[in-house]
């Protein structure tokens, strides 16, 4: 049973009968209106569900509302009760002629909800320092769980240092594009790199710079390590590239990384 859209009221002329399976949903707000069933005759609640549905809001500790009236009298207990508000908790008191709903604050605290170490942290911080009428605790005392972690994390300013970190990392797409075109390849034997225009300004900070072609020195991009196979002096070259050259060292010791391709050279070091 769910009176109205919303918040609404739902007249019963004569009696009503709330069996054991039932369930009466009641919408509930902060400026403490709920749903209500208001019956001409009796009620008898025979152990019925209530599940309370509260909008968002700022909340006191304590709100109270009227959920059901019977000119002839109530009769009976509800049974379960239920809410999606996180730190409120429903009570019931049962009249003479209705039920009274109450929204009670419970002993969850706000950094015992919290998913993360920065919303435990700001959670804490308010559990220690905030009380009723702060903007923040009115905020996140009508919270259900999700919202109430929402809210912690907006307040830990962790999207500032991950927005930093993101930045930083974007910015390798720029850089790593400009070292891949400084270390592009010879294009000849001669090994002589691209030429490109540029200009040298660092010895010059007051004067135009005088632009003109630049030989760029070529280097090897995505160094790569090797590692000795014994017996026979025999290496095997491990990298995502391969030079276009080998020459042999005195140390058959060097650093490797893991990869699927691979040669052997005899004799030495790459």
């Amino acid at each position: 049973m769910a009176p109205g859209n919303s918040i609404g009221t739902l007249n019963v002329a004569g009696n009503v009968t709330l069996a054991t399976s039932s369930i009466y949903q009641v919408a509930a707000n902060a400026n403490g209106s709920s749903d209500l069933v208001k019956a001409s005759g009796t009620a008898i609640i025979n152990g019925a569900s209530v599940q309370v549905i509260a909008a968002q809001g700022d909340y006191r500790p304590r709100t109270a509302y009227t959920i059901l009236t019977a000119t002839g009298g109530v009769t009976g207990r509800f049974g379960d009760i239920f809410t999606n508000l996180a730190f409120l908790m429903p009570e019931l008191t049962y009249g003479t002629n209705a039920v009274t709903l109450t929204l009670v604050r419970n002993d969850t605290t706000f950094s015992g909800i919290a998913a993360t170490q920065s919303q435990a942290s700001i959670g804490g911080a308010v559990d220690r320092a905030i009380r009723c009428g702060n903007p923040i605790y009115n905020a996140l005392i009508g919270a259900t769980a999700a919202e109430a972690r929402t809210g912690l994390g907006s307040l830990s300013g962790e999207i500032h240092a991950r927005a930093v970190t993101a930045m930083l990392e974007d910015s390798r797409l720029v850089r790593n594009a400009a070292l891949s075109r400084l270390r592009q390849g010879p294009s000849s034997t001669s090994g002589q790199g691209p030429v490109m225009t540029g200009a040298y300004t660092a010895d010059q900070p007051a004067r135009a710079p005088s632009v003109a072609p630049i030989a760029v020195v070529n280097t090897l991009p995505n160094a790569f390590g090797v590692k000795a196979s014994a017996p026979g002096n025999k290496l095997r070259v491990m990298g995502t590239q391969l030079p276009s050259s080998v020459r042999r060292a005195g140390s058959p010791s060097v650093p490797t990384r893991r990869s699927a391709r691979s040669m052997v050279v005899p004799d030495g070091v790459v």
